[in-house]
């Protein structure tokens, strides 16, 4: 039995870190050698342990789960993996005994991306595991094909026809990276500068040409600036783009140095270095660009809640309205307009504060229009605990709003209310505080709370359905992503 259990968690680990199955003859033979002559543990066992073990047992558990949850929420998006294009399909639902889960339901190739296609394919696998009546909310990127655009108005959109498939209310979530990207793309578009052009200029520039690429080395000799590759960036998303500015601004002096000294360069790369203000641009895009960075970081979590990201997306709204009231530029790009101002280019620095407001105002009149809707749910935000006790106002709230959504749904306001004074009993000013400090996420809280009654059998059922509601709600489709990122490595030609 025990020699089982380690042959298993050897195939488990041989996928878990994308290992070729082959790799496992290798191995097996150096544990025999080793530690355990019995082990047995093959490129075709391994294999046949994986799909005939470990396989089913994550499916039955899956279904084990699915099967006990009152809600739950689905995300998908597309991908081209060659000439194949693939649909994951994932599902999101709150355990109670160990927080959010986010696990694939199906993963399908389908002939295109319709709206009709891809609506068909969720509902299909919904109706094939019964998960129609549970599902909630559809959560992917807010593209015209999935959602109808911000104001979610037409019939053409898969948003659309998978509710009146699953003949249903549903919520629709759209992915809150996607908006944060979108959002300093189009403020971008409005400077008098094409950063991604002069970045892919520049790449492309140097790309392979090793005569232009001594040439500049020795321009960063001159300048005692230690040579670093100039960076490309991934188009798919803006702020890919965020390492490329740095090393632009790293390689500035030695760039602008061999640039000038060309006979025949690009335009666009010859006009940006003869412009005054390109240094003082790189130092802004710089700026902007790590504060959505780091956004996009605190919404990208696989457990975070719609209610979080909401909190999120305001905060970046009110530091970008406060940005344009004040103009905000940093020292380094105040240090730049000082030197030109004692050029004389004054005219050019007003012109620059100008461009810098507008991508302010752009910027956060962006970002107002797709929080709107998401932003009704704003009201549910008692869940996550940050405002401290939740009322019983907002618990009623939740229950009605629940009622509107899944009608089907029975909760017992009673044994509600009930369940609601013991939780008030429990979440304490100093448990309150343990969670801030400790940084607990609000799944986490929940879990630990439900723990704690199932100790002292205190109940909490009709509670639950409102837990398991609120957060199956996703913010950002960022998980379904990383399936794309997990099918590259694993789907290579080698395997």
């Amino acid at each position: 039995m025990k020699l089982a259990a380690v042959e298993g968690a050897f195939a488990y680990h041989t996928v878990q870190h994308n290992q070729s199955f082959r790799s496992m003859d290798c191995t097996s033979k150096l544990i025999q050698c080793t530690f355990e002559p019995k082990f047995t543990c093959g490129r075709s066992k391994a294999e046949a342990i994986v799909l005939n073990v470990l396989t089913p047992f994550a499916i039955s558990e899956l279904e084990s789960d699915l099967q006990k949850a009152n809600f739950i929420s689905i995300m998908t998006d597309a991908s081209n993996h060659k000439d194949v294009k693939i649909f994951p399909l994932l599902v999101r639902y709150f355990n109670p005994t160990e927080g959010i889960q986010v696990k694939m339901l199906d993963l399908k190739s389908l002939p295109g991306e319709t709206s009709e296609t891809i609506a068909t394919f969720l509902s299909e696998c919904l109706e094939n595991t019964n998960l129609k009546e549970k599902t909630i909310a559809l959560c992917a990127d807010n593209t015209n094909c999935n959602f109808g655009g911000v104001s979610r108005k037409g019939v053409n959109n898969v948003f659309t026809k998978l509710k009146g498939n699953l003949g249903h209310n549903l919520l629709g979530v759209g992915c809150s990276a996607h908006i944060i990207h979108n959002t300093i793309q189009m403020a971008a578009d409005v400077l008098p500068i094409d950063i991604e052009g002069i970045v892919s200029k520049i790449y492309s520039y140097f790309y392979v040409y090793t005569v232009r690429v001594e040439s500049l080395k020795e321009f960063c000799e001159f300048v005692d600036q230690e040579y670093k590759q100039v960076l490309g960036y991934s188009k798919t998303r803006w702020l890919a783009l965020l390492p490329a500015i740095e090393r632009l601004l790293t390689m500035f002096v030695p760039l602008k140095s061999y640039f000038e000294s060309q006979n025949k360069c690009p335009f666009l790369i010859k006009s940006f270095f003869e412009n005054p203000l390109s240094e003082a641009w790189l130092y802004f895009l710089h700026n902007q660009a790590s504060t959505f960075h780091s956004a996009v970081q605190r919404v990208e979590g696989q457990t975070i809640t719609v209610f979080e990201v909401i909190s999120v997306l305001n905060d970046l709204k009110a530091n970008l309205v406060s940005k344009g009231e004040d103009c905000f530029i940093t020292s380094a790009v105040r240090s730049v307009l000082g030197k030109l101002e004692k050029e004389g280019l004054s005219s050019e620095i007003a012109k620059f504060k100008q461009y810098v407001h507008t991508f302010y105002q752009t910027a956060a009149e962006y970002l107002n229009k797709w929080i709107v809707p998401i932003e009704s749910l704003r009201d549910y935000s008692w869940v996550t605990l940050k405002a401290g006790i939740p009322q019983w106002k907002d618990i009623q709230k939740t229950e009605d709003f629940i009622r509107e959504v899944a009608p089907s749904s029975i909760i017992d306001d009673t044994g509600l209310y009930d369940e609601y004074v013991y939780i008030k009993q429990y979440i304490t000013p100093k448990i309150l505080e343990k969670w801030k400090l400790e940084r607990t996420s609000p799944s986490d809280c929940w879990v630990e709370i439900i723990s704690h009654f199932n100790v002292n059998n205190v109940p909490y059922s009709n509670f639950l359905k409102i837990l398991e509601f609120l957060l199956c709600l996703p913010g950002t489709n960022a998980p379904t992503e990383r399936v794309f990122s997990y099918m590259n490595g694993l789907w290579t030609s080698d395997k």
